[in-house]
């Protein structure tokens, strides 16, 4: 037996969800008050059809909030913000890896120099960076390179800050658009 087609419609005719099932299956479809109806193979996106008065009728879509698109410009923009964040920084010896698990090593490095230095003990670490070579660093260049990678984050977290900040303030789809996201991030 083959499939067929169905909406689940409910009482105000909007379409909830399209599926496909055997034909003597139709009816243990329904869920709650929402009624399984036989519907035309064009019939996909329950967003773009109602069910009224024994048809389905195409509706045009609502276009897209305000909110929605703001939204959607948000996601992107965080995005980018956190792979910039993890796509390394230049240090004075270097540049280095900046992904969260070279933050956290470089985290645990800076402790170390920073006891070192507390305990007067001599400290170096033989540091492997972005492209691979090695930069050796003492106490206070790995707390340089620290601080530096710190300031980095923080840096392209301000940055994504001020965007979201304008992005918020968009009066309407003109402002929105105009958002410039792309200059004025760290390097």
């Amino acid at each position: 037996m083959s499939n067929i087609n169905f909406a689940l419609v409910d009482v105000d005719g909007n379409v909830r969800r399209i599926g496909s099932c055997p034909a003597d299956q139709l009816a243990g479809q329904a869920r709650g008050n929402l009624s399984p109806i036989e519907a035309p193979a064009d019939v996909l996106d329950p967003r773009l059809w109602r069910y009224e008065d024994g048809a389905f009728v195409a509706v045009e879509p609502e276009a897209p909030s305000l909110e929605s698109l703001k939204q959607a410009a948000w996601a992107i923009v965080r995005e980018d913000r956190d792979r910039r964040i993890s796509g390394g920084c230049e240090t004075p010896l270097g540049r280095v890896d900046t992904d969260a698990d070279s933050r956290g090593l470089i985290a645990g490095a800076v402790q170390m120099a920073m006891l070192s230095q507390m305990l007067s003990q001599p400290y170096s670490v033989d540091w492997s960076m972005e492209d691979n070579t090695v930069a050796t660093h003492s106490a206070a260049q790995m707390i340089t390179m620290g601080l530096t990678v710190g300031g980095y984050v923080e840096d392209c977290h301000a940055r994504g800050r001020a965007i979201r900040g304008a992005i918020d303030a968009a009066a309407d789809e003109a402002e929105l658009a105009a958002i410039d996201t792309e200059s004025n991030w760290p390097y």
